[in-house]
């Protein structure tokens, strides 16, 4: 949604109403204010202010410029404090409670802004900007048809406003009203063309509508006329690279990074684009501005020096913590060996689910879990620094080497009567974590994975949790055995994959556990690919035992599910088709008691 200061640009105009009857030194105390605000010096501007407040108590003008001068110089705890004081004097100021509420939105204090906004409707009941700011602040309380229906009469009170426009359209996009919200970023462009967040927002809508032609179209408007800013240009190198448009997009980051050479999302992308072109040695460096980003990782804050890489670790304790996904780590857990035959011992964190995945490491690593207190150690390393600080290029990847210890006679129930069905036993996974910001890209419904799975008469699903969406196509199919409510965290995932012939899954972490064990991995992969699977190749550097589907067009599975069937279906009618996917040639499977 459009941030709320944006929104507030045309929020009155800093106008200096002053008595000038309180003598010359007043007159021209305000007379320097006024020049003040005229030339741009806001801060000082704001200063002056709180001194005349001080030499002249309980003046409403003057606290009311205050407020409004603090929140555009985003002192909102200064603004708060202003408006406050002056509705203690005058409390029939619909403006001033305008104020007040963008100053408790931006302190998140939702509830507080959307009572404000609502009492300046209160006293002018068609304030269009104030039914705006309503709305922004209902919809951050998951109010969203309260929130739709403020902005429907704001727009009816000014329907030239091309702010309403674009606010209703992302709210329009968090209600999944993709199509109607095109139409308000439409509207916004074409009430000002000129403005380049409209038409920033109008690129971003088709972008999310898989419209790449026409989100470059719009960009482009804005690069002919002289308009793209950093962010704009950040955008346009996302886009060129998803268009397979790969030298022009690292000259767009480029083009980027020389208006902000440090901005983390813009190197933070052209990481990523090197890393998927297989260009490790001016990727890794890049990959680390993650740190930066807005969203960056979550991670502990040890007491220690972070390790350079260079630094000779002899009989160090090396903490290694682990980032982002469960599949991130499960990939890049091949480092943590490496570092234990050069350091005396290291500490691995790792979140609980993978607890027992990584319990079979060398003797001298210990593997805990996220919220076991850290113990004393020497130096800290993040582990998907690991490969650049270890140089890793393309041709010295370190093969998986994920040794799991499966419970001496785990058996999983219905699960043998399901294997005499089948001659190739199979598991699949269609869809990753639906809160995964790339999910949409990467899932896929039941109702067309099924279709890969054409003459075989029954498969596992390896998903611990079933959408709602999916369970009618399921139910409808009979062939799937779900037994996930017995996956208490991915070591019994594991268990269950090394009693299988073959994965079927899509880009999750269920593809990289069965990968990493060397089990025979089929990995449907996006047309816009992370970066660990690359460009246009089959198979993958990470994962020996793994083969990719890919995907040609954005949103398009059917090709990739008909190839899989195609695949599967000369599989099953080999003499001895488990001959003839792949050994196991990693995986080393143990049973214990």
């Amino acid at each position: 949604m459009a941030n709320i200061r944006k929104s507030h640009a045309d929020h009155g105009k800093v106008a200096v109403a002053f008595r000038h009857t309180d003598g010359d030194a007043r007159e021209q105390l305000n007379r320097q204010l006024e020049l003040l605000i005229r030339a741009g010096r806001l801060d000082e501007a704001v200063t002056l202010l709180q001194q005349l407040d001080g030499l002249y108590p309980g003046h409403f003008p003057y606290l009311n410029l205050l407020g409004e001068l603090c929140l555009k110089t985003r002192d909102f705890s200064g603004a708060v404090n202003a408006f406050s004081k002056a509705l203690q004097l005058d409390s029939k100021h619909p403006d001033v409670y305008v104020g007040l509420g963008l100053a408790l939105h931006e302190f998140n204090h939702f509830d507080g802004a959307a009572a404000s906004f609502e009492i300046a409707l209160l006293w002018r009941p068609a304030h269009h900007r104030a039914m705006g700011y309503r709305a922004l602040s209902l919809a951050q309380l998951g109010r969203l048809e309260e929130a739709l229906l403020l902005f429907d009469a704001a727009i009816r009170c000014a329907p030239c406003d091309p702010v309403h426009y674009l606010n209703r359209g992302q709210l329009l996009n968090r209600m999944d009203r993709h199509e109607q919200a095109l139409d308000d970023f439409s509207k916004a462009v074409s009430l000002n063309p000129d403005e380049a967040l409209f038409q920033l927002g109008h690129a971003a809508q088709w972008y999310r509508l898989r419209n790449h032609e026409a989100a470059m179209a719009a960009i482009d408007t804005l690069v002919q006329a002289g308009k793209a800013d950093l962010q704009t240009l950040n955008f346009r190198g996302v886009l060129l690279a998803e268009m397979h448009r790969h030298e022009e997009a690292l000259q767009t980051y480029d083009a980027a990074l020389a208006i902000d050479p440090h901005h983390p999302e813009t190197q933070f992308n052209k990481a990523l684009l090197l890393l998927t072109l297989g260009r490790f040695e001016l990727g890794w460096p890049l990959y680390e501005s993650r740190w930066r980003r807005s969203a960056a990782p979550q991670m502990p804050r040890p007491d220690s020096a972070r390790w350079d890489g260079e630094v000779p670790l002899n009989q160090s304790v090396v903490l290694v913590y682990a980032e982002q996904g469960l599949g991130d780590m499960i990939q890049f857990a091949r480092y943590v060996p490496l570092i234990a035959a050069r350091a005396g011992h290291v500490v691995f964190v790792v979140p609980v689910a993978l607890l027992r995945v990584f319990e079979r490491m060398p003797a001298n690593v210990t593997v805990q879990d996220e919220e076991t207190p850290l113990p004393r150690h020497d130096v800290h390393c993040p582990l998907m620094s690991l490969p650049l600080l270890l140089k890793t290029r393309l041709n010295n990847i370190p093969l998986p080497s994920l040794e799991l210890s499966v419970a001496s006679g785990f058996r999983f129930q219905g699960l043998d009567a399901f294997m005499l069905q089948s001659s190739i036993k199979v598991g699949v996974c269609w869809s990753g974590n639906a809160k995964h910001s790339n999910d949409h890209n990467r899932s896929i419904s039941f109702q067309d994975f099924r279709n890969a799975l054409d003459g075989l008469p029954a498969f596992v699903s390896l998903q611990k949790e079933i959408r709602d969406s999916d369970r009618q196509a399921i139910e409808q199919d009979g062939r799937l055995l779900q037994i996930g409510d017995q996956f208490s965290d991915l070591s019994v995932t594991a268990a269950l994959i090394s009693q299988l012939d073959l994965v079927i899954t899509v880009d999750t972490s269920v593809a990289h556990l069965a990968a990493a064990m060397g089990k025979p991995t089929w990995i449907l992969v996006a047309a816009r690919p992370d970066f660990r699977w690359m460009l246009g190749r089959p198979d993958s550097p990470w994962y020996p035992s793994a083969t990719l589907f890919r995907q040609s067009m954005h949103g398009d599975w059917a090709p990739v599910l008909n190839t899989v069937r195609t695949r599967l279906l000369s599989l099953q009618a080999m003499q001895g088709g488990k001959e003839h996917m792949g050994a196991d040639a990693h995986v080393q499977v143990r049973q214990s008691a």
